[in-house]
């Protein structure tokens, strides 16, 4: 998660503004994630008949990612998994 929030941050204040990095995902992370998607909604959202970020990672979101990292495809996090979440912490909690 920490890397995922690294990666957001680094995309600038228009997708994620708080730029925070606790480890945690919650719902900071997940608006930054839907942002992102949004943001690449071409690439992302559109091959799944999709308007709206859905803030999962995974898939069309990851490989996303990985292209501009400039990693190649299934390096890193595997396409087909969800990040982590902490039902007791979010994001505002880890400050």
């Amino acid at each position: 998660v920490k890397q995922l929030q690294i990666f957001l941050k680094e995309q600038g204040e228009e997708i994620y503004p708080e730029g925070l990095v606790s480890g945690y995902f919650g719902s900071l992370t997940k608006k930054a994630v839907i942002r992102f998607q949004e943001k690449c909604s071409a690439e992302i959202l559109a091959p799944l008949n999709k308007q709206n970020g859905t803030g999962l990672v995974s898939g069309y979101t990851i490989r996303k990612i990985n292209e501009l990292l400039g990693r190649k495809e299934g390096v890193g996090a595997r396409p087909d998994a969800a990040p982590r979440r902490d039902s007791a912490t979010t994001d505002a909690d880890a400050g």
